[in-house]
């Protein structure tokens, strides 16, 4: 027996969830003798799995054989305990020697669980071996010191495919960063309640984790989850530069795994742009970095120290590569490991994404909203009644609000007043002897703004853009009333739930059910009968849509809207919360308004109600799937007590969390109904395009698909149930039916076609020609990115022009070419040509001509955007190099959007481009150029100072008529505040230069580049950057809040050293709370929307006396971000620019911007890069002469 066999370490998987290291031995020799008896099996650990969701749970141990056991060769890897068929058990019992996935180390009770400390090793090492001592064949610092050192830390190695010799895998540091990803999801450590996260990687270990981090941060919400989790990372000897790889290359010669090794190399592009970007994430999410490296022979030593590790976070081991992690016992280097681990895991996670009350409508801010929905005091329900001055003219006994409604709302005598000017003498002389009449219409005229501002514009563009479902078709849900849908209907009480897999047709069912007859008369057979109302709301989920159209509080607001239009006898009971709290400044009511105002209804006693809830799509939900079913399982429960009755059919996707929560409801399956409706669906598109059923009728009957019966047939059985996939298929026909194509190609064809739709979309990116890859990763790229609709086709087009360039003036030509098209044609036909059927348009009713128009482009299904958010899943079309030079979709997006914003010098200029207000537009220029830097760790500082010249100081502001751009903006009483004459407002965010968006944006990465250049220009820049945030507070802006006020106003403070700032020896906490600060900003006659700014500069340490002073001053102006600085003159210029912006020359605005310029002229080339971007050629000029 060799050494190396006798201290062999195996893993065992599946243990029962009540075994402990006794009585496993014993478990282990009874199920295989031949494992020696039981004192032969050493339990080194027993740990539950690391993902709490398993069931039934289960236990891992890591074990050592005193004898080495003859069955366990070494050429085998895994070995079965018959645990089902001998012992009645749920899983069979694995032994394995690989290691692979995840491997718990120890466990730890939830009240004491810190963090996870999750160990990857490098390239062609063993997942535990690698950080085994070599001295001690037994000892595993990671789980034999580590947990017994760091209380309430859980040791876990992630092991992986990292075989050199004799590999046959084609893997490479993008598969196998997906895989990693894919672990993570899949373990549950995305859930919102996970532990803190801390990585230990080991050379190649460290490269994979940062590609990994990469796709979670450019990913969607769940990995951006798992990427808050995660605190600190330890590498050891990771290669960032590369390294000598002449040995490795000989031992992969000929073998596929060839790539993996060369990308390692010292001229590596990829690593070097690999290390960039992940030095921008993770100091964006303030993720300490520890780098190790060894100090004996080595080829990665000059290499292993990150851009992102500061000098106290630099440790060198005098070991060489291999042993740099292989710690023997009371080894003083594991001490200095356990130092650095012990502050990382024990300091407060100041993550940058941790963000403030406006972002966390479906976050923390959402954590308690069902509660609220049971617990929320009902002032507002129980009006209090006050006699008010005769003066007002409110009638007695009138509740109280009316006496002092909302600034943004007319008084009663101020409407009357409008009245008597507006509509003249004669209708106020009605009014003379009706006092009644004339309160009542007053009220009627709040109650109207009421139901206009709860009135969502896109509240049922999915509802409208969803294709009726054929005549014949889920007739079947009506007729067996097995299935319980009509009973649950004649009940209209509890819940329903409608699963089924993706693209079974769900939706289609949903609004077929929707336009059922019954539906829509059941309201008035109950009004005749006066014992009760009821009413049908619904709301389709849409995850390609607009915020409202997948949030809680779109939810909420459509669904309040439509229950008092359909029953205005309830709009009193809402009518306080609006009379108290006015137009919202976004089309979304507040969060906790809503749900004021939905309880509300629940508790009114005015009549019996019964609503009939249609929810589509529960898993397009943008927040916690939790959530959404507390929701609906307090809306059920609260009812049982209440008036109003609301019973909820749902639909969604057959996800875990839904079976747990809703298995006890009424519910069916929809795929496991709808074969007949597939045949038909399959007939109605095989007949769409006569080649293709001219096609299938010319088929020889005795091939093997040799009949049009035949081919339907064969369709619907693969199918399985799934609408989507016959659509995909009727495509692939099409194809074949535009060539020469005979019954043998259509049989091959259709029986080389996947089942899985995600295959099926990886099949379709692979197939798109060289020539077209750049575009439609572009164009795909936009599309995911895009939050909203609101880029038109034209749009979309200018955005897939700007891609490639780098710099604002080639920007400037293609929106000079392109802002003058109003027609959409050209730009759609380029889109079709790149979106390679998984695009579709977007419609709206045209009322004026009768039709529909296209306002925009999505996913041809949800699918779509599934697949596409998956890790690398949009690298199947460009090499990595490619890719990152071109930027991802938010990169692209703040580059088309604040071309457009700077160069509209009129709002109706955006039109032909843009189907949103110009507020959105300046909101999603500051979103998308934060989400460029979250998503790539790149600063876009190059392209932003390119813009000079520009007028500048127009940038985000524009002169609006409110009442034909209302569906953003309403007034807010402040006349003052605003410039212009009658309905024209100035609309926007002050900002006058790149720098001063950097800092409203919160672009930290651009602002570690710029300032540092500014310093030796201006000693008051921090301070002139401070008053720009707080002048955008008073704006009116509700973006800036959200891009993270606190974050931008700490990183000035921090990057300060001017004498303004001071540590205030008392606790900002303890003598500055909310009520002092908006005391403070009334007694200095500032808005109260500045209290926040004061508790974030208390909290830096910064001299509240000195910001107060900066707010003074600019409360005395509303136009510029330095006023005391302006004189008289200087303002009165700047007021008529503002009312005048054609009366600003170029050379105003460039002598504005020369404190901001860092080399005479602009040019600042110091660091641009080349103008040429791969794929930059002939080609793609005549692609934008095109447009």
């Amino acid at each position: 027996m060799t050494a190396s066999t006798r201290s062999r370490t195996f893993r065992v998987r599946r243990l029962p969830n009540n075994v402990n290291t006794t009585s496993t031995a014993g478990l282990l020799a009874t199920l295989e003798p031949k494992l020696g008896p039981v004192g032969n099996i050493r339990i080194l650990s027993l740990a539950h799995t690391i993902n709490p969701r398993e069931r039934p749970p289960t236990k891992t141990a890591t074990i050592m054989f005193r004898e080495h056991p003859a069955i366990l060769s070494e050429q085998e890897t895994d070995w079965v305990l018959k645990a089902r068929d001998m012992l009645g058990y749920p899983n069979d019992i694995i032994i394995d020697s690989h290691f692979r996935d995840f491997t718990p180390l120890n466990d730890v009770s939830a009240d004491d669980h810190k963090a996870d400390c999750i160990a990857i090793s490098g390239l062609g090492s063993h997942p535990l071996g690698s950080w085994k001592c070599k001295t001690q064949d037994d000892y595993l610092w990671l789980r034999d010191q580590l947990p017994l050192d760091v209380p309430g830390a859980r040791a876990v190695l992630y092991g992986y495919d990292t075989q050199l010799i004799e590999s046959s895998s084609f893997q490479d540091i993008q598969d196998l960063a997906r895989m990693l990803v894919f672990k993570l999801r899949s373990n549950c450590l995305v859930s919102s309640s996970a532990r803190s996260i801390v990585f230990f990687a080991h050379s190649l270990g460290g490269i994979l984790l940062k590609q990994a981090l990469l796709f979670l941060a450019s990913g969607d919400e769940a990995g951006k989850i798992i990427l808050k989790s995660i605190k600190g990372v330890v590498f050891f000897g990771v290669p960032n530069k590369g390294m000598h790889i002449t040995h490795l290359l000989s031992m992969v010669k000929g073998k596929p795994n060839k790539a993996l090794v060369e990308c390692l190399s010292q001229d590596s592009a990829y690593l070097e742009q690999l290390e960039k970007q992940y030095a921008g994430i993770s100091t964006l999410r303030y993720i300490r970095l520890i780098s190790i490296y060894e100090t004996k022979q080595s080829r990665t030593t000059k290499s292993a120290i990150h851009a992102g590790s500061t000098a106290g976070d630099i440790l060198p081991i005098d070991q060489d590569h291999s042993s740099l992690v292989k710690f023997s016992y009371a080894d003083e280097n594991y001490d200095n490991i356990i130092v650095y681990l012990k502050e990382i895991i024990e300091s407060p996670h100041q993550n940058l994404f941790q963000t403030e009350k406006p972002l966390d409508s479906h976050g923390a801010h959402m954590s308690g909203t069902s509660q609220r929905l049971v617990d929320i005091d009902s002032t507002y329900t129980k009006s209090q009644k006050a006699l008010v001055d005769d003066d007002s003219r409110i009638p007695i006994n009138t509740p109280g609000y009316w006496s002092n409604p909302h600034p943004s709302l007319l008084k009663y005598k101020e409407w009357v007043e409008e009245v008597k000017e507006l509509e003249g003498f004669g209708r106020y002389q009605q009014y003379k002897h009706g006092e009644d009449r004339r309160w009542n219409d007053y009220v009627q005229h709040m109650r109207e703004l009421m139901m206009d501002s709860l009135k969502l514009e896109d509240a049922d563009w999915r509802y409208r853009g969803i294709e009726d479902a054929l005549p014949s078709t889920f007739k079947w849900v009506f007729e067996d009333e097995s299935l319980g849908l009509v009973e649950w209907f004649e009940q209209s009480t509890g819940l329903f739930w409608i699963n089924g897999k993706p693209g079974s047709g769900k939706s289609t069912l949903m609004k077929r059910i929707l336009q059922d007859p019954k539906i829509k008369t059941q309201s008035s057979v109950a009004r005749q009968r006066k014992d009760e109302v009821k009413i049908t709301v619904s709301y389709f989920f849409h995850d390609r849509g607009t915020y409202s159209q997948k949030s809680f509080e779109g939810l909420l607001q459509n669904i309040i809207h439509q229950i008092l239009a359909n029953e205005p006898k309830l709009q009193v009971c809402v009518e306080e919360i609006f009379v108290r709290n006015g137009f919202p400044a976004k089309p979304l009511w507040d969060l906790d308004l809503l749900e004021l105002a939905f309880r509300s209804i629940l508790q009114q006693d005015i009549l019996k109600l019964k609503v009939l809830l249609f929810l589509d799509a529960l898993d397009e939900y943008d927040g916690p799937p939790e959530l959404i079913c507390e929701f609906l399982t307090n809306v059920r429960d609260l009812s049982i007590t209440s008036k109003t009755k609301i019973g909820v059919c749902f639909a969604s996707r057959p996800w875990e969390i839904f079976h747990k929560i809703f298995s006890s409801c009424p519910s069916l399956t929809i795929h496991e109904h709808n074969s007949e409706d597939i045949r038909v669906f399959a007939k109605e598109k095989l007949g769409w395009k006569r080649s293709i059923h001219e096609l299938l009728l010319s088929l020889d009957e005795d091939s093997n698909l040799g009949s049009y019966s035949k081919v339907l047939e064969y369709i619907v059985a693969r199918a399985q149930g799934v609408f989507v996939w016959v659509i995909l298929t009727v495509g692939e026909l099409l194809r074949l039916s535009q060539t020469d194509s005979c019954a043998a190609d259509v049989s091959k064809a259709l029986e080389a076609l996947p089942d899985e739709l995600e295959t099926f979309y990886e099949r379709i990116l692979d197939r798109i020609p060289a020539r077209y890859r750049i575009e439609s990763y572009i164009l795909l790229e936009i599309i995911l990115r895009s939050e909203n609709q609101l880029l038109n086709p034209n749009g979309i087009a200018f955005a897939m022009a700007c891609a490639k360039l780098d710099n604002f003036a080639t920007c400037r030509i293609q929106f000079e070419l392109m802002s003058t098209h109003s027609e959409h044609s050209l730009s759609l036909a380029i889109i079709r040509r790149h979106g390679w059927a998984l695009l579709d348009a977007t419609y709206l009713e045209n009322e004026e001509h009768d039709d529909r128009m296209i306002v925009g482009i999505q996913f041809m299904h949800q699918t779509v955007k599934d697949y596409l958010q998956r890790p690398g899943s949009l690298s199947r079309l460009l090499d990595v190099s490619v890719a990152s030079q071109i930027g991802n979709g938010c990169s692209i997006l703040s580059k088309s959007l604040l071309t457009i914003c700077v160069m509209s010098e009129k709002v109706s200029s955006i039109k032909s481009l843009w189907n949103g207000t110009w507020l959105q537009l300046v909101e999603n220029c500051f979103h998308y150029a934060h989400e460029a830097e979250t998503t790539t760790g790149l600063s876009q500082r190059i392209f932003f100072d390119s813009i000079r010249g520009q007028k500048s100081r127009q940038w985000f502001w524009r002169v609006v008529d409110i009442k034909k751009d209302h569906t953003t903006y309403r007034p807010d009483g402040e006349k003052d505040n605003f410039l212009g004459k009658g309905n024209e407002r100035i609309v926007g965010i002050p900002c006058e230069r790149s720098v001063t968006f950097a800092a409203m944006a919160n672009l930290q990465l651009y602002m570690r580049e710029k300032l540092p250049r500014l310093r030796n220009k201006t000693k008051s820049i921090h301070m002139e950057l401070l008053g720009s945030i707080i002048q955008a507070t008073e704006s009116g802006s509700s973006e800036m809040p959200q891009l993270g006020i606190r974050k931008m106003i700490a990183f000035l403070a921090d990057d300060s050293d001017e004498p303004i700032t001071y540590r205030h020896h008392y606790s900002p906490s303890a003598y500055w709370n909310s009520d002092i600060l908006v005391g403070l900003a009334q007694g200095s006659d500032l808005l109260p929307s500045h209290a926040e700014v004061l508790d974030a500069i208390m909290a830096t340490g910064w001299n509240p006396n000195k910001a107060i002073q900066v707010m003074k001053a600019l409360k005395a102006t509303l136009l510029s971000t330095n006023p005391s600085m302006l004189t008289q003159m200087e303002e009165a210029k700047w007021a008529n620019v503002l009312t005048n912006p054609n009366t600003v020359s170029d050379d105003d605005s460039s002598d504005s911007d020369t404190l901001f310029t860092d080399e005479p002229g602009g040019n600042d080339s110091s660091d641009r890069p080349s103008q040429e971007i791969v794929g930059h050629t002939e080609e793609t000029s005549q692609f934008a002469i095109d447009l």
